[in-house]
């Protein structure tokens, strides 16, 4: 059922009904612990971290990215523990977008520069979707830096490993 919800919830993400989605991905994160008997599990279950990892998306595509910012600072620790190699790349990629839209443009281009590394080091080719949900967000970073700043960042996160970028951010 959780399943089917958090399903339901990218249909309506992708239409662009996106107070639609939330209520989905709600519904699904909200069946994800009924059927839990150990809260911690839950919150530490795979589907759990998508489904939250979602609202932090459809938050910020809703214009509240201080909110998104919030929900992906509490996905970290459990990103980390869990090390989900393609999870934490689109972690890193889509809480740089939010952190970009909140004006911590450093942070986010250190993030966009460690997903690049991983991505780059296991060719794992960013599919057409996630490019165009980060492309605005990345030139308004390359715009807010510079080119030099968004350089030395981009390359400060290309040569520091996730986790400590993803505490840091």
């Amino acid at each position: 059922m959780p399943d089917a919800l958090n399903t339901m919830g990218w249909i309506h993400l992708e239409r662009g009904d996106l107070d639609t989605a939330r209520a989905f991905f709600d519904e699904a994160l909200a069946c994800f612990a009924a059927q839990e008997k150990d809260a911690r599990a839950d919150l530490d279950s795979e589907d759990s971290l998508a489904a939250r990892h979602n609202i932090a998306c459809t938050l910020r595509f809703m214009g509240r990215p201080e909110e998104a910012v919030q929900q992906f600072r509490w996905l970290r620790p459990m990103s980390i523990e869990m090390n989900q190699l393609y999870h934490l790349i689109v972690l890193c990629e889509d809480y740089a977008a939010a952190l970009a839209e909140t004006g911590a443009l450093a942070s986010a281009a250190r993030l966009i520069g460690g997903a690049d590394q991983l991505r780059i080091r296991h060719a794992l080719h960013r599919p057409q979707v996630q490019e165009s949900e980060l492309e605005p967000a990345i030139s308004a970073l390359k715009a807010g830096l510079g080119e030099h700043d968004w350089a030395v960042n981009f390359a400060i996160g290309m040569t520091t490993p996730i986790d400590v970028l993803l505490s840091r951010a």
